[in-house]
């Protein structure tokens, strides 16, 4: 794990005490939070499959309501993705863990390979958590546009 800090001392790579205490924090807390969105998002997944119960429920709540009866027409579509949104975010999570159990075990074992793997998961949940957000702010502006034309009275 000499590459692991450019910090010299002697022409010979020095780690600090304190450094390596982050890491190890920066892990712990990393696996709590991967942890707690891995159930986050399993109950998702399980709940968005049951996407056309609930808007069946809010079309009943709110009577006749276009955009109600376009989502439970197309409660399939919705479910799909919510499974697709719930799966992008398991590997988000999913990387998250490996990345913070691999930082860990990179400490302790003093390995060079693992450290390099634990920064790449670390990159690539972040990648894909990018193409998430944008997905999603995507969805967001066609959803509110299709609000917006159901109260029209065009539509």
């Amino acid at each position: 794990m000499h590459s692991l800090d450019d910090f010299e001392i002697n022409k010979q790579p020095h780690f600090s005490d304190r450094l390596l205490d982050q890491w190890k924090t920066i892990s712990s807390l990393t696996v709590f939070l991967s942890v707690f969105g891995l159930v986050q998002t399993t109950i998702l997944l399980f709940k968005g499959l049951e996407s056309s119960e609930i808007t069946g429920a809010l079309g009943f709540a709110y009577g006749k309501n276009r955009l109600l009866g376009m989502l439970s027409n197309n409660s399939f579509i919705l479910s799909i993705l919510i499974t697709l949104a719930a799966v992008a975010l398991l590997y988000v999570y999913y990387s998250k863990l490996r990345f913070s159990l691999l930082i860990r075990r990179s400490i302790t074992d003093d390995n060079q390979e693992d450290f390099v793997e634990a920064w790449r998961n670390l990159r690539n949940s972040f990648r894909v958590f990018g193409i998430y957000v944008i997905a999603a702010i995507t969805l967001y502006m066609v959803f509110f546009g299709l609000l917006l034309l159901s109260s029209s009275s065009e539509f």
